[in-house]
Protein backbone atom coordinates (compact mmCIF):
# COMPACT_ATOMS: atom_id res chain seq x y z
CA UNK A 1 0.00 0.00 0.00
CA UNK A 2 1.27 3.34 -1.16
CA UNK A 3 1.79 5.49 1.76
CA UNK A 4 1.37 9.61 0.83
CA UNK A 5 2.61 12.24 3.41
CA UNK A 6 1.02 15.65 3.59
CA UNK A 7 2.09 18.47 5.01
CA UNK A 8 0.09 21.35 5.91
CA UNK A 9 1.52 24.87 6.59
CA UNK A 10 1.32 27.98 6.62
CA UNK A 11 1.78 31.55 8.66
CA UNK A 12 0.19 32.03 11.71
CA UNK A 13 -3.84 32.55 11.86
CA UNK A 14 -3.56 31.13 8.34
CA UNK A 15 -6.05 28.37 9.12
CA UNK A 16 -4.50 25.22 9.13
CA UNK A 17 -5.97 23.59 12.25
CA UNK A 18 -9.26 24.57 10.76
CA UNK A 19 -8.31 23.48 7.34
CA UNK A 20 -7.15 19.85 8.94
CA UNK A 21 -10.10 19.30 10.94
CA UNK A 22 -12.42 19.99 7.81
CA UNK A 23 -10.50 17.70 5.66
CA UNK A 24 -10.07 15.08 8.35
CA UNK A 25 -14.08 15.49 8.97
CA UNK A 26 -14.69 15.27 5.07
CA UNK A 27 -12.50 12.05 4.83
CA UNK A 28 -14.40 10.18 7.47
CA UNK A 29 -18.13 11.32 7.39
CA UNK A 30 -18.21 12.71 4.06
CA UNK A 31 -20.76 11.85 1.16
CA UNK A 32 -20.53 12.64 -2.20
CA UNK A 33 -21.37 16.24 -2.25
CA UNK A 34 -18.49 16.83 0.34
CA UNK A 35 -15.92 15.89 -2.55
CA UNK A 36 -17.65 16.95 -5.62
CA UNK A 37 -14.56 17.36 -7.92
CA UNK A 38 -13.73 13.45 -7.10
CA UNK A 39 -17.87 12.84 -7.90
CA UNK A 40 -17.07 14.87 -11.47
CA UNK A 41 -14.14 12.21 -12.16
CA UNK A 42 -16.35 9.46 -11.24
CA UNK A 43 -14.92 8.67 -8.00
CA UNK A 44 -15.97 8.07 -4.82
CA UNK A 45 -13.67 8.30 -1.31
CA UNK A 46 -13.96 5.90 1.63
CA UNK A 47 -11.79 6.63 4.81
CA UNK A 48 -10.93 5.44 8.10
CA UNK A 49 -8.67 6.12 10.68
CA UNK A 50 -5.27 4.36 11.32
CA UNK A 51 -5.10 3.75 15.22
CA UNK A 52 -1.91 1.54 14.94
CA UNK A 53 0.82 2.58 17.39
CA UNK A 54 3.92 2.61 14.74
CA UNK A 55 6.68 4.22 14.98
CA UNK A 56 7.45 7.41 13.25
CA UNK A 57 8.38 6.86 9.86
CA UNK A 58 11.69 8.45 10.25
CA UNK A 59 12.87 5.79 12.46
CA UNK A 60 13.50 3.96 9.39
CA UNK A 61 15.97 6.65 7.64
CA UNK A 62 18.82 5.25 9.25
CA UNK A 63 21.01 7.05 7.02
CA UNK A 64 20.18 10.44 9.04
CA UNK A 65 20.33 9.71 12.35
CA UNK A 66 23.75 10.65 12.81
CA UNK A 67 22.44 14.83 11.63
CA UNK A 68 20.42 14.44 14.59
CA UNK A 69 22.06 14.38 18.09
CA UNK A 70 19.21 15.07 20.28
CA UNK A 71 16.33 11.80 21.03
CA UNK A 72 13.42 11.53 19.18
CA UNK A 73 10.18 11.45 20.51
CA UNK A 74 7.06 10.19 18.98
CA UNK A 75 4.94 12.58 17.00
CA UNK A 76 1.76 13.12 19.19
CA UNK A 77 -1.68 12.52 16.77
CA UNK A 78 -3.95 15.16 15.45
CA UNK A 79 -6.54 16.31 18.05
CA UNK A 80 -9.34 16.18 15.84
CA UNK A 81 -12.33 15.26 18.05
CA UNK A 82 -11.12 18.14 20.31
CA UNK A 83 -10.39 20.55 17.60
CA UNK A 84 -14.30 19.04 15.96
CA UNK A 85 -15.97 19.91 19.16
CA UNK A 86 -15.00 23.36 19.31
CA UNK A 87 -17.59 23.28 16.15
CA UNK A 88 -20.39 21.51 18.33
CA UNK A 89 -20.53 23.44 21.04
CA UNK A 90 -24.08 25.59 21.29
CA UNK A 91 -21.70 29.08 20.95
CA UNK A 92 -19.16 27.78 18.67
CA UNK A 93 -15.81 28.47 18.51
CA UNK A 94 -12.72 28.80 16.64
CA UNK A 95 -10.17 25.81 17.79
CA UNK A 96 -6.77 26.51 19.32
CA UNK A 97 -3.81 27.74 16.61
CA UNK A 98 -1.00 25.22 15.68
CA UNK A 99 1.86 25.78 18.09
CA UNK A 100 3.41 22.24 17.10
CA UNK A 101 4.15 19.38 15.06
CA UNK A 102 1.38 16.62 15.10
CA UNK A 103 -0.28 14.26 12.51
CA UNK A 104 -3.32 12.01 11.18
CA UNK A 105 -3.26 8.95 9.83
CA UNK A 106 -6.04 7.34 7.36
CA UNK A 107 -6.35 4.52 5.79
CA UNK A 108 -7.98 6.32 1.92
CA UNK A 109 -10.32 4.01 -0.75
CA UNK A 110 -10.55 5.89 -3.91
CA UNK A 111 -12.79 3.83 -6.18
CA UNK A 112 -14.01 3.67 -10.14
CA UNK A 113 -16.14 1.45 -10.95
CA UNK A 114 -14.45 -1.96 -10.30
CA UNK A 115 -11.24 -0.23 -10.17
CA UNK A 116 -9.81 0.44 -6.96
CA UNK A 117 -6.74 2.29 -5.37
CA UNK A 118 -5.46 1.95 -1.83
CA UNK A 119 -3.50 4.55 0.60
CA UNK A 120 -2.07 4.97 3.59
CA UNK A 121 -2.27 8.57 3.87
CA UNK A 122 -0.25 10.82 6.75
CA UNK A 123 -1.64 14.45 7.14
CA UNK A 124 1.49 16.32 8.95
CA UNK A 125 0.02 19.88 10.95
CA UNK A 126 3.16 22.54 11.45
CA UNK A 127 3.20 25.88 12.55
CA UNK A 128 5.00 27.97 9.15
CA UNK A 129 6.69 30.11 11.60
CA UNK A 130 9.00 26.45 12.97
CA UNK A 131 9.54 27.11 9.24
CA UNK A 132 11.07 29.52 9.13
CA UNK A 133 13.53 28.36 11.91
CA UNK A 134 15.19 26.29 8.77
CA UNK A 135 17.52 28.53 7.34
CA UNK A 136 19.09 28.94 11.26
CA UNK A 137 20.73 25.23 10.12
CA UNK A 138 22.95 27.24 8.07
CA UNK A 139 24.50 30.72 9.90
CA UNK A 140 26.15 30.93 12.75
CA UNK A 141 24.87 32.66 15.74
CA UNK A 142 27.00 36.08 14.42
CA UNK A 143 25.72 36.19 10.92
CA UNK A 144 22.36 35.54 12.42
CA UNK A 145 22.61 38.28 14.40
CA UNK A 146 24.44 40.98 11.25
CA UNK A 147 21.08 39.67 9.73
CA UNK A 148 18.70 40.13 12.18
CA UNK A 149 19.79 43.52 13.28
CA UNK A 150 20.26 44.76 9.66
CA UNK A 151 16.49 44.48 9.24
CA UNK A 152 15.95 45.68 12.41
CA UNK A 153 16.91 49.15 11.10
CA UNK A 154 14.30 49.23 8.17
CA UNK A 155 11.05 49.56 7.46
CA UNK A 156 8.36 49.67 9.74
CA UNK A 157 10.64 47.39 12.01
CA UNK A 158 13.07 50.84 12.20
CA UNK A 159 10.53 51.80 15.26
CA UNK A 160 9.71 48.65 17.03
CA UNK A 161 13.04 47.69 17.49
CA UNK A 162 13.90 50.91 19.44
CA UNK A 163 13.84 49.31 22.88
CA UNK A 164 15.18 46.04 22.23
CA UNK A 165 18.13 48.27 20.54
CA UNK A 166 18.41 50.36 23.72
CA UNK A 167 18.82 47.39 25.36
CA UNK A 168 21.27 45.96 23.61
CA UNK A 169 23.76 49.05 24.07
CA UNK A 170 23.88 48.46 28.12
CA UNK A 171 25.33 44.79 27.62
CA UNK A 172 29.47 44.90 28.82
CA UNK A 173 30.96 42.72 29.79
CA UNK A 174 30.45 43.41 33.43
CA UNK A 175 27.11 42.13 32.86
CA UNK A 176 27.70 38.48 31.82
CA UNK A 177 26.97 37.21 35.10
CA UNK A 178 23.93 39.45 35.73
CA UNK A 179 20.91 36.89 34.51
CA UNK A 180 18.08 40.23 35.38
CA UNK A 181 20.27 42.40 32.34
CA UNK A 182 20.87 39.60 30.59
CA UNK A 183 17.30 38.55 30.80
CA UNK A 184 15.79 41.94 30.40
CA UNK A 185 17.76 42.35 26.74
CA UNK A 186 16.06 39.04 25.77
CA UNK A 187 12.86 39.75 26.81
CA UNK A 188 12.67 42.96 24.96
CA UNK A 189 13.45 41.37 21.91
CA UNK A 190 10.77 39.17 22.53
CA UNK A 191 8.89 42.04 22.89
CA UNK A 192 9.98 43.12 19.62
CA UNK A 193 8.81 40.05 17.55
CA UNK A 194 5.53 40.13 19.30
CA UNK A 195 5.31 43.89 18.39
CA UNK A 196 6.05 42.87 14.48
CA UNK A 197 3.80 40.15 14.79
CA UNK A 198 1.22 42.53 15.50
CA UNK A 199 1.43 44.69 12.93
CA UNK A 200 0.93 41.75 10.53
CA UNK A 201 4.11 40.86 10.00
CA UNK A 202 5.41 37.69 9.32
CA UNK A 203 9.41 36.87 8.96
CA UNK A 204 10.15 36.19 12.95
CA UNK A 205 13.06 34.38 14.23
CA UNK A 206 13.00 32.11 16.77
CA UNK A 207 9.92 30.44 16.39
CA UNK A 208 9.69 29.42 20.13
CA UNK A 209 9.79 32.80 21.29
CA UNK A 210 6.13 33.15 19.81
CA UNK A 211 4.54 29.48 19.79
CA UNK A 212 5.99 28.82 23.34
CA UNK A 213 4.60 25.24 23.17
CA UNK A 214 4.88 22.02 24.56
CA UNK A 215 8.10 21.63 22.39
CA UNK A 216 10.04 24.90 23.89
CA UNK A 217 9.42 24.00 27.69
CA UNK A 218 12.53 22.68 28.12
CA UNK A 219 14.61 24.69 25.87
CA UNK A 220 17.39 27.70 26.93
CA UNK A 221 16.22 30.36 25.27
CA UNK A 222 18.24 33.05 26.76
CA UNK A 223 19.82 33.97 23.55
CA UNK A 224 18.66 36.81 21.36
CA UNK A 225 20.74 38.55 18.31
CA UNK A 226 23.41 40.81 19.50
CA UNK A 227 24.50 44.08 17.55
CA UNK A 228 28.78 43.46 16.55
CA UNK A 229 29.43 46.33 19.03
CA UNK A 230 28.53 42.88 21.96
CA UNK A 231 30.60 40.82 20.29
CA UNK A 232 33.59 42.74 20.78
CA UNK A 233 33.10 44.26 24.33
CA UNK A 234 30.92 41.71 25.71
CA UNK A 235 32.68 38.66 24.08
CA UNK A 236 31.39 36.84 27.36
CA UNK A 237 27.67 37.19 26.91
CA UNK A 238 27.92 36.70 23.23
CA UNK A 239 29.77 32.98 24.21
CA UNK A 240 27.03 32.31 26.24
CA UNK A 241 24.48 33.53 23.36
CA UNK A 242 25.91 31.34 20.53
CA UNK A 243 26.07 28.21 22.67
CA UNK A 244 22.36 28.70 23.41
CA UNK A 245 21.42 29.50 19.86
CA UNK A 246 23.56 25.97 18.77
CA UNK A 247 21.35 24.22 21.18
CA UNK A 248 18.52 25.98 20.29
CA UNK A 249 19.44 24.29 16.37
CA UNK A 250 19.94 20.85 17.61
CA UNK A 251 16.89 20.17 19.95
CA UNK A 252 14.46 22.16 17.89
CA UNK A 253 15.21 23.09 14.51
CA UNK A 254 16.97 20.15 13.30
CA UNK A 255 14.18 16.90 14.83
CA UNK A 256 11.52 19.50 13.11
CA UNK A 257 12.98 19.65 9.64
CA UNK A 258 13.69 16.03 9.30
CA UNK A 259 9.68 15.49 9.63
CA UNK A 260 9.52 18.36 7.20
CA UNK A 261 11.57 16.75 4.05
CA UNK A 262 9.58 13.49 4.22
CA UNK A 263 6.60 15.01 3.64
CA UNK A 264 5.15 14.04 -0.43
CA UNK A 265 3.01 16.73 -0.52
CA UNK A 266 2.75 20.35 0.39
CA UNK A 267 -0.33 22.57 1.07
CA UNK A 268 0.80 26.19 2.08
CA UNK A 269 -2.04 28.51 3.39
CA UNK A 270 -1.80 31.94 3.34
CA UNK A 271 -4.47 34.53 4.72
CA UNK A 272 -4.37 36.73 1.60
CA UNK A 273 -7.59 39.00 2.92
CA UNK A 274 -5.50 39.48 5.83
CA UNK A 275 -2.45 40.95 4.21
CA UNK A 276 -4.99 43.79 2.33
CA UNK A 277 -6.36 44.40 5.25
CA UNK A 278 -3.08 45.18 6.70
CA UNK A 279 -1.26 46.88 4.01
CA UNK A 280 2.35 46.93 1.74
CA UNK A 281 4.66 46.23 4.59
CA UNK A 282 2.32 43.00 5.52
CA UNK A 283 2.61 42.22 1.83
CA UNK A 284 6.45 42.61 1.72
CA UNK A 285 7.11 40.75 4.84
CA UNK A 286 4.67 37.62 3.77
CA UNK A 287 6.12 37.67 0.48
CA UNK A 288 9.64 37.11 2.29
CA UNK A 289 8.86 34.57 4.00
CA UNK A 290 6.96 32.40 1.52
CA UNK A 291 10.00 32.40 -0.51
CA UNK A 292 12.27 31.94 2.39
CA UNK A 293 10.05 28.60 2.58
CA UNK A 294 10.38 27.80 -0.89
CA UNK A 295 13.80 28.50 -0.81
CA UNK A 296 14.10 26.32 2.31
CA UNK A 297 12.41 23.52 0.30
CA UNK A 298 15.00 23.97 -2.80
CA UNK A 299 12.44 25.26 -5.36
CA UNK A 300 13.76 28.75 -6.03
CA UNK A 301 16.67 29.71 -8.36
CA UNK A 302 18.48 30.97 -5.19
CA UNK A 303 17.77 27.95 -2.78
CA UNK A 304 21.11 28.32 -1.07
CA UNK A 305 23.65 25.47 1.03
CA UNK A 306 20.87 25.71 3.85
CA UNK A 307 18.05 24.11 1.38
CA UNK A 308 16.67 21.15 3.60
CA UNK A 309 17.47 18.96 0.62
CA UNK A 310 21.38 20.01 0.04
CA UNK A 311 21.61 19.35 4.33
CA UNK A 312 20.27 16.02 4.25
CA UNK A 313 21.44 14.90 0.26
CA UNK A 314 18.00 14.60 -0.71
CA UNK A 315 17.12 13.70 -4.29
CA UNK A 316 14.05 15.23 -4.57
CA UNK A 317 11.38 17.49 -3.15
CA UNK A 318 7.98 17.03 -2.55
CA UNK A 319 6.11 16.43 -6.10
CA UNK A 320 2.53 18.12 -5.48
CA UNK A 321 2.27 21.72 -3.68
CA UNK A 322 -0.79 23.30 -3.82
CA UNK A 323 -0.63 27.04 -2.52
CA UNK A 324 -4.40 28.44 -0.70
CA UNK A 325 -5.47 31.35 0.00
CA UNK A 326 -8.13 30.94 2.88
CA UNK A 327 -11.18 31.97 4.28
CA UNK A 328 -12.71 32.34 1.15
CA UNK A 329 -15.66 32.81 2.18
CA UNK A 330 -14.97 36.40 3.83
CA UNK A 331 -14.63 37.67 -0.09
CA UNK A 332 -17.77 37.97 -1.93
CA UNK A 333 -18.64 35.70 -4.35
CA UNK A 334 -17.86 38.33 -7.04
CA UNK A 335 -14.41 38.83 -6.65
CA UNK A 336 -13.61 35.45 -4.66
CA UNK A 337 -11.67 34.13 -7.86
CA UNK A 338 -9.19 37.09 -7.49
CA UNK A 339 -7.71 35.28 -4.65
CA UNK A 340 -5.75 32.72 -6.58
CA UNK A 341 -4.22 35.80 -8.78
CA UNK A 342 -3.31 38.11 -5.99
CA UNK A 343 -1.51 34.89 -3.79
CA UNK A 344 -0.02 33.86 -7.38
CA UNK A 345 1.30 37.32 -7.66
CA UNK A 346 2.96 37.09 -4.00
CA UNK A 347 5.46 34.57 -5.02
CA UNK A 348 5.81 35.57 -8.99
CA UNK A 349 9.45 35.65 -8.83
CA UNK A 350 9.81 32.01 -8.02
CA UNK A 351 6.61 30.44 -10.04
CA UNK A 352 8.05 29.76 -12.99
CA UNK A 353 10.85 27.87 -11.09
CA UNK A 354 7.88 25.87 -9.29
CA UNK A 355 5.99 25.19 -12.48
CA UNK A 356 9.89 23.79 -14.28
CA UNK A 357 10.35 21.94 -10.89
CA UNK A 358 7.24 20.28 -11.04
CA UNK A 359 4.98 21.02 -14.06
CA UNK A 360 2.27 19.27 -13.18
CA UNK A 361 2.13 19.55 -9.59
CA UNK A 362 1.60 22.99 -8.87
CA UNK A 363 -1.93 24.70 -8.19
CA UNK A 364 -3.37 28.09 -7.06
CA UNK A 365 -6.53 27.85 -4.86
CA UNK A 366 -8.92 29.51 -2.61
CA UNK A 367 -10.69 27.76 -0.04
CA UNK A 368 -12.79 28.10 2.87
CA UNK A 369 -12.68 25.10 5.28
CA UNK A 370 -15.42 25.87 7.16
CA UNK A 371 -17.59 28.04 5.46
CA UNK A 372 -19.49 31.00 7.73
CA UNK A 373 -21.43 32.66 5.25
CA UNK A 374 -23.89 32.64 2.51
CA UNK A 375 -23.49 34.99 -0.67
CA UNK A 376 -26.50 37.49 -0.58
CA UNK A 377 -27.30 40.44 -2.67
CA UNK A 378 -28.24 43.86 -1.66
CA UNK A 379 -29.18 47.15 -2.85
CA UNK A 380 -27.35 50.38 -1.97
CA UNK A 381 -28.24 53.26 -3.54
CA UNK A 382 -29.89 51.82 -6.21
CA UNK A 383 -26.61 49.69 -6.81
CA UNK A 384 -27.22 46.06 -6.34
CA UNK A 385 -23.98 44.85 -4.06
CA UNK A 386 -22.77 41.12 -3.94
CA UNK A 387 -22.58 40.76 -0.50
CA UNK A 388 -22.07 38.23 2.88
CA UNK A 389 -24.80 36.88 5.36
CA UNK A 390 -23.72 35.84 8.30
CA UNK A 391 -22.26 36.60 12.32
CA UNK A 392 -19.74 39.20 12.64
CA UNK A 393 -17.23 38.43 14.82
CA UNK A 394 -16.96 41.71 16.35
CA UNK A 395 -20.61 42.04 16.89
CA UNK A 396 -21.33 38.57 18.19
CA UNK A 397 -24.48 40.19 20.01
CA UNK A 398 -26.26 41.10 16.88
CA UNK A 399 -26.65 37.66 15.29
CA UNK A 400 -26.76 37.14 11.68
CA UNK A 401 -26.31 39.77 9.08
CA UNK A 402 -26.26 40.70 5.69
CA UNK A 403 -22.56 42.98 5.12
CA UNK A 404 -20.74 44.29 1.98
CA UNK A 405 -17.26 42.86 3.28
CA UNK A 406 -15.65 44.90 -0.06
CA UNK A 407 -14.02 44.16 -3.17
CA UNK A 408 -10.75 41.94 -3.68
CA UNK A 409 -9.13 43.52 -6.11
CA UNK A 410 -7.83 41.79 -9.66
CA UNK A 411 -4.04 43.06 -8.71
CA UNK A 412 -2.02 44.10 -5.57
CA UNK A 413 -2.17 47.98 -4.83
CA UNK A 414 0.94 49.96 -5.53
CA UNK A 415 1.38 50.87 -2.09
CA UNK A 416 -2.13 51.27 0.11
CA UNK A 417 -3.92 52.52 2.68
CA UNK A 418 -6.39 49.78 3.64
CA UNK A 419 -8.97 51.95 5.13
CA UNK A 420 -9.27 54.04 2.10
CA UNK A 421 -9.39 51.46 -0.50
CA UNK A 422 -12.22 49.61 1.71
CA UNK A 423 -10.77 46.18 2.34
CA UNK A 424 -12.78 45.69 5.56
CA UNK A 425 -13.39 41.33 4.56
CA UNK A 426 -14.58 40.95 8.41
CA UNK A 427 -14.21 37.59 10.61
CA UNK A 428 -17.08 35.94 10.93
CA UNK A 429 -18.11 33.32 13.46
CA UNK A 430 -18.53 29.51 12.73
CA UNK A 431 -21.88 27.91 12.22
CA UNK A 432 -23.15 25.03 14.63
CA UNK A 433 -22.20 21.86 13.60
CA UNK A 434 -25.08 19.32 14.13
CA UNK A 435 -24.20 17.07 16.88
CA UNK A 436 -24.95 14.06 15.63
CA UNK A 437 -22.25 11.31 14.13
CA UNK A 438 -21.53 11.93 10.19
CA UNK A 439 -22.49 15.43 10.49
CA UNK A 440 -19.98 17.30 8.10
CA UNK A 441 -18.23 20.99 7.71
CA UNK A 442 -19.70 23.50 4.97
CA UNK A 443 -16.39 24.27 3.03
CA UNK A 444 -15.20 25.76 -0.47
CA UNK A 445 -13.00 24.37 -2.94
CA UNK A 446 -12.13 22.25 -0.07
CA UNK A 447 -12.58 18.84 -2.54
CA UNK A 448 -10.43 20.87 -5.14
CA UNK A 449 -7.39 21.22 -2.83
CA UNK A 450 -7.37 17.74 -2.07
CA UNK A 451 -7.87 16.72 -5.53
CA UNK A 452 -4.78 18.05 -6.86
CA UNK A 453 -3.17 16.50 -4.33
CA UNK A 454 -4.28 12.73 -5.16
CA UNK A 455 -5.03 13.07 -8.62
CA UNK A 456 -2.28 10.81 -9.80
CA UNK A 457 -3.09 8.35 -7.71
CA UNK A 458 -6.96 8.70 -8.92
CA UNK A 459 -7.94 4.67 -10.33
Amino acid sequence: MKTLRIGITGLRRSGKTVFLTSLINQLLDGGEEAFKAFLDQGVTIGAREDRSTSQPSWLSYEKYLNFFSSSKKQIPRFPYEEHLDAFRQATPHWPTHTTRLSKFRLYVTLQRGTSTQDLLLELVDYPGEQLLDAPLLGQTFEQWSEEAIKEARLGLRRGLSIPWLQACDELTSNAANNKETVSAVVDEYRKYLCACRGQGLTFLQPSAFLLQGEDTKDLDLLFCPLPQRVFQQAEDIARQFAKRYQQYQEQLVKPFCQEVTECDRQVVLVDVLQILKQGVYCFNDTRRALLKILDVYGYTPEASKWSLWALLGLGQTASRVVFVATKADQANYATRVNLERLLQDVINTAYQNLRTKIPHGLSFRFCAANRCTTDARKTLDGQELSCLTGQREDRPHEGEGTWYPGEVPPDWPNDWDPVQHAFKFPNFLPKQLPKRDGATIAHINLDKVFLHLVEDFLP
